[in-house]
Formats: structure tokens, sequence, C-alpha cells
């Protein structure tokens, strides 16, 4: 499978110029890396954003190459992604211990992916020999892949957890009793 995935890379990558390459790779690492350690903390803003990048790595899967189609699959990708994370809130209540570790799991995990993906497209940068490099020590890869995963539940959970806030009742303000205001002395008051 991993070599599959590589293999599907390696043609995108193909087709893409170095700046291309370079920015897709950036872009895919820095949101991975953001996802994986805060995305307990921003559930909604993580949620779409790994639907938005499952929804366009599955419309280019299905070899889909047109920018409108890919378009259109992020975008649904963003709605399945808001639509989980808002299903999981109402079934699991909203910062209980379950959804935060479920929302940890389902951040870090595509956090992962992403970063490592990120890596993939920096090193054909360097060449397809990085990259063979990669594919020749999958366990590694895949190892630290759970390693990454772990770590990023466990550091979302101490950090990010999201907390229910109380809903207190508002003081209300004492209603103010009219005060005569003070007479002055006048010669009409006396």
């Amino acid at each position: 499978m991993f070599n599959a995935v590589t293999q599907q890379i390696e043609s995108v990558a193909a087709e893409l110029s170095s700046s291309a390459l370079f920015g897709t790779g950036i872009a895919c690492a820095v949101a991975g890396l953001i996802i994986w350690l805060a995305g307990l903390g921003m559930s909604r803003i993580a949620s779409a954003t790994v639907g938005g990048f499952a929804g366009c790595f599955i419309g280019y899967l299905s070899y889909t190459k047109s920018f409108e189609l890919l378009a259109l699959a992020a975008f649904i990708g963003v709605i399945v992604g808001l639509v989980i994370e808002i299903l999981l809130a109402h079934s699991l209540g909203y910062a209980t211990f379950g959804y935060n570790l479920t929302m940890a799991i389902l951040t870090a995990a595509p956090g992962s992916v992403l970063i490592l993906l990120g890596m993939i497209f920096l090193l054909y940068l360097k060449g397809a020999d990085s990259v063979n490099r990669v594919n020749a020590n999958q366990k590694f890869y895949l190892t630290l892949f759970f390693a990454m995963v772990v770590f990023g539940t466990l550091e979302q959970l101490i950090f990010c957890k999201k907390k229910i806030t109380p809903v207190g009742h508002k003081k209300h303000k004492k209603p103010e009793t009219e005060v005569e205001p003070a007479r002055k002395s006048s010669w009409r008051n006396k």
C-alpha cells in the first residue's frame, strides 16, 4: 500500500514544476503540523481542513485532474468533516473525555499524514533516490507515523483539551430607584 501511495505521489510530482512542488510540500507540512499539534483546540477548523484535504485527495485518486472537480471534492470534504465533528460533539457530548480523545486521534492521524506527505513532496525536489530510500524503510516510517499519532494525541489531550465553559447566571444590576434630585435652595421652594 505504501508503494502504491508513493507511486501515485510520484506521478503527481512528475507533473508539477519545482516551485509548485515546493509550495505543495510546504503547504502540506505546515497544515499538517498545525493540525497535528493543535487540532483539538480548533476542532471545527481542523475538521474542515482535514475534510478538504481528504476530499481533494480522494478526488485525485479517482483520476480527476480537473480543477473544478477537485475544488468540488475539497468542498464536499469540508462539509463532511464539519458534519462528522458536529455529530461527534452531539453523540459523545461536547468536551467530554470521549470527545476530546476521539477528536485528538482524528486530528493527530491526518496531521501526521499531511506532515509525511509534505515531506515526500519536498524529497522529490532532491530527486527520486530520496523517495526510494523512504520506500526501502517502510517499517521505520510506519513506526514513525504511529509514534507521531500517539505523541500528537497525548500532546493535544494535555494542552488543547476542550473544557465546558460554565453558563453562569449573570449578575443583574440592582434596579436603580429614582432618587429625587437634591432640591436647590431657592425662594420658590420655601
